[in-house]
């Protein structure tokens, strides 16, 4: 008997542990659910998601989450063939490319997911690492594919403004916007802020850097790493078209002169 319970005890741990991983379709945050609720309570899961690249992905070159990364590189690094002459000039341009631009699901089962853990009253918050600036456009691109997040927030009377580290933050509305604040330190801040605890978290990112500073945070922090299972998860879909982009960079400063020349002439 002592065997038995022994195995038992070693198998859950080992099938529950704190894990990062690697998926093509966002469907696998439902797969980790269904494994953790074969013996957890629902209750005890928190999935939180990224949004550029994600949750949704632009359909055009200007505006999109590599296009930000590409010229940000440009500018920090005073590369001659930068298009913006400073930071506030590009961050200008890139909020009114933001505008302009449509956004379309990653995956087309994602409003079903998104319902069915509505459902089953599973909790879920965004975490962007967008600036509070960009709430009313990532809230116009959520609501035009029928995706509410505030329904399946854990906080929904919570409005958190603040400054973390110097960076501007807000949460609403089950959306958190960090001003590309480390996302292991924001979601952490998220939890104290809202006095919520969870045994397992799922934590679903396009980028790397963001999936392995949250699991190094959840697994390192001694109020965290006895007591939340972590689960990250770098979201590969849309890689393909983040390194197609790079490879049409002359494309892209082509939009970049067009869409300059559109707004001079009709919003000077």
């Amino acid at each position: 008997m002592k065997i038995f319970l022994m195995s038992f005890l070693i198998f859950t741990r080992i099938t529950y542990a704190s894990e990062s991983i690697s998926a093509a379709n966002y469907s696998i945050v439902q797969e980790k659910i269904n494994q953790i609720r074969s013996t957890h309570p629902q209750e005890e899961i928190l999935i939180v998601s990224d949004f550029d690249n994600t949750l949704m992905k632009p359909m055009h070159l200007l505006g999109s989450d590599q296009f930000y990364e590409w010229q940000a590189h440009l500018m920090k690094t005073n590369d001659k063939l930068k298009d913006f002459e400073n930071f506030e000039e590009f961050m200008e341009f890139h909020a009114k490319a933001m505008q302009l631009t449509k956004m379309t699901l990653t995956d087309p089962e994602i409003p079903a997911l998104i319902n069915a853990w509505k459902d089953n009253n599973i909790h879920m918050i965004v975490l962007t690492s967008r600036g509070p600036f960009f709430r009313s456009i990532t809230e116009r691109d959520l609501r035009l594919q029928g995706l509410n997040i505030q329904d399946l927030s854990p906080a929904k009377d919570l409005i958190e403004v603040t400054k973390i580290q110097e960076r501007d933050a807000h949460f609403m509305n089950g959306l958190f916007f960090t001003s590309g604040l480390h996302k292991g330190e924001a979601l952490h801040h998220f939890l104290q802020k809202s006095q919520k605890t969870y045994k397992h978290i799922i934590f679903i990112d396009d980028m790397e850097k963001h999936t392995k500073n949250v699991f190094e945070h959840f697994s390192t922090h001694s109020d965290l790493k006895d007591k939340v299972n972590i689960i990250t998860i770098r979201y590969s879909r849309e890689d393909g078209a983040k390194e197609l982009f790079l490879k049409n960079d002359k494309k892209a400063k082509k939009e970049i002169k067009a869409l300059k020349k559109f707004l001079k002439t009709y919003f000077p």
